[in-house]
């Protein structure tokens, strides 16, 4: 069946393609405006691929997690150690996990009491979420350190104008409501979600399910004050438990432990004034406090150890947007101070001071944008370093666009490969460690005609001085990931569809493989609207081998097809969705010894009122 569909979707798009010169008229649709980019720029004019998954379509999917969403993105791949509650990676073009920057609200997202100064983006849900944006590519100019491989910016619901509560179960049961109150000028949204799993065993071959409970809330609160200043308040709350098998060393597999776990709190909070000087300059101060605190119990040495893990995150960004008669001009500097301590290591510090200004000239005669920016960071722990962004946009012949950009990134060490001290198998972290850096050239070509979208992007990802451990952390690698994305959207009646594939060739300077990164995925859709209310979707996707890496033996993983089905019901006043994952119970590896979602039913109600 799933090779019917995947036949019905190709064969159906190129008569479509020969009929493109229809001389039916269609209503035209604005571009989304891109809010990751502190431009607000929409996406015909932005330089860079991004990819923008709106509400509509994140209610269709019928999904839990974002890390899930995600999946459904060409270029983007997903690698999970277990089923609920295990740590997932996000590799963007190849790049590893660490080098993806995950911004919440415009505001950087990452532990760094972790290893790799990275986040586990399995601990968030969809169910605060208004919208996910990727750009893809390097985004250091703008966001600096970390947005290496691209960027994922998450952006929370805001003001609504009527509250709702929803209702769920299947392998996730939760609970979630959304409320806007009017205080005044002001307008304050509070979201709060619970979600609850004991659907399967993180463990692969085990029948042991494993527990995960999750309780987020988020609070908004926008304010303008006077004629010139706006004000804007974010406070979230996400707190996580997890039963966490463990690995068994001399079995070289993963096992069932009911006592092992791990918990997770993290607090965001972000203070935002803009101060509307005139129509030609905006100032913006951002004031963003993170704190993070992990508990993991394990088994090691024949008995059970808690470790506790706390980090904490401040960060000051001022910018002024100048506006000019051939587009825009923002210059900005920041300020960025972490620390992490552990039971067994003493509190850690690093701070990064950065400035930074970015040029875009828009030609509405020429129908292009060219932009171009420059950070300057410094750091007492790793030193000065300089990244460049240049990027131009091109349409022409009224349908057909061409994009074509060149950056560089940095992704500094973490604390941890810093300043660790020795253990009883030598050196850990090392103070000479240079940041990990990368070169990346990206073009894209367009066509799209009423309701028919075509895109073909060409990417070249270089990577340097990356950070792996030998006897200690040193900057030992390098590794060039290049490669092909494609893609094709169709609407037609009550009917749309579309087809992406991704195909990534790696050379890494130990000639080993790539690690969890396919080399070829295809995604594919296909949403049917039936009458007013109703609609009915299916997704399929084939992931290429991959390999992982285990006591430095290297295994491959065979390729794999997971084809998902949902239905929505939508009205005034109520919706509704169900779905069913994994329809053809496909049993694979995602991550070698750890569980995956095999077939199983999601439902969702939400009423409005």
């Amino acid at each position: 069946m799933r090779l019917i569909f995947f036949s019905l979707l190709l064969g159906s798009v190129f008569p479509l393609i020969a009929n493109s010169d229809s001389p039916k008229t269609n209503k035209a649709t604005l571009e989304p405006i891109v809010f990751s980019s502190k431009k607000k720029i929409s996406l015909e004019k932005i330089t860079t691929t991004t990819e923008v998954i709106e509400s509509e379509n994140l209610q269709q999917l019928n999904q839990a997690r974002i890390i899930e969403a995600l999946d459904n993105i060409v270029g983007v791949d997903i690698a999970q150690n277990g089923l609920v509650g295990g740590v997932g990676s996000v590799f963007i073009r190849g790049g590893e996990g660490r080098h993806t920057l995950i911004l919440i609200d415009g505001v950087k997202v990452y532990d760094p009491s972790s290893i790799d100064r990275s986040f586990n983006l399995s601990q968030l849900n969809l169910n605060d979420i208004e919208r996910i944006e990727v750009l893809k590519g390097p985004q250091s100019v703008l966001y600096g350190a970390d947005a290496m491989a691209g960027v994922i910016n998450i952006i929370t619901n805001k003001a609504s104008t009527k509250d709702s509560v929803s209702l769920g179960t299947g392998y996730y049961d939760e609970l979630k409501t959304q409320n806007t109150f009017f205080i005044h000028s002001g307008i304050l949204s509070l979201a709060t979600s619970f979600q609850k799993s004991e659907y399967a065993s993180i463990a692969e071959a085990e029948e042991e399910k494993d527990s995960l409970e999750a309780k987020n809330l988020t609070l908004n609160y926008s304010q303008p004050i006077g004629e010139l200043f706006e004000f804007d308040f974010l406070f979230k709350l996400n707190d996580s438990y997890s039963q966490a098998d463990g690995y068994d060393f001399d079995l070289n597999e993963v096992v069932d432990d009911k006592f092992a776990y791990g918990r997770m709190n993290h607090v965001l909070t972000k203070l935002h004034l803009k101060q509307n000087w005139s129509y030609e300059s905006t100032m913006n101060y951002q004031l963003n406090l993170q704190k993070f605190n992990r508990e993991n119990k394990y088994f090691s040495d024949n008995s059970y150890k808690t470790n506790h893990y706390l980090g904490e995150i401040k960060e000051a960004d001022f910018y002024n947007e100048l506006r000019q008669v051939d587009g825009k001009l923002i210059v900005g500097t920041s300020l960025l101070t972490e620390s992490f301590q552990t039971d067994d290591i003493t509190e850690k510090n690093m701070s990064i001071m950065e400035a930074y200004f970015h040029r875009t000239f828009e030609s509405d005669s020429l129908d292009s944008v060219f932009e171009y920016g420059v950070r300057v960071s410094h750091s007492i722990d790793y030193g000065d370093h300089l990244v460049t962004h240049m990027g131009w946009n091109k349409s022409f012949f009224q349908h057909h666009g061409l994009k074509l950009s060149y950056a560089t990134g940095y992704k500094p060490p973490s604390l941890y490969q810093l300043r660790a001290p020795e253990n009883n198998f030598g050196a850990v972290g090392n103070e000479y460690l240079a940041p990990e850096k990368l070169q990346a050239i990206d073009l894209n070509y367009n066509y799209k005609l009423q309701k028919f979208k075509f895109y073909i992007n060409l990417f070249y990802n270089e990577y340097e001085d990356l950070i792996e451990y030998d006897q200690g952390y040193k900057n030992i690698s390098q590794a060039i990931f290049q490669g092909t994305e494609f893609g094709i959207e169709q609407s037609v009646n009550d009917i749309k569809y579309g087809i992406g594939t991704s195909m990534i060739h790696s050379q890494l300077s130990s000639g080993k493989e790539a690690t969890k990164r396919p080399n070829f995925t295809v995604n594919s859709f296909l949403l049917y609207s039936l009458k007013d209310f109703h609609s009915l979707r299916g997704d399929w996707k084939w992931q290429g081998r991959r390999f992982e890496r285990i006591n430095g033996v290297t295994k491959r993983l065979e390729p794999y097809d997971v084809f998902d089905i949902s239905y929505q019901f939508k009205k005034e006043d109520v919706a509704f969705s169900a779905g069913v994952k994994n329809i053809f119970d496909r049993d694979y590896e995602n991550s070698k010894g750890y569980a995956v979602l095999r077939r199983a039913l999601e439902a969702k109600i939400r009423f409005i009122y």
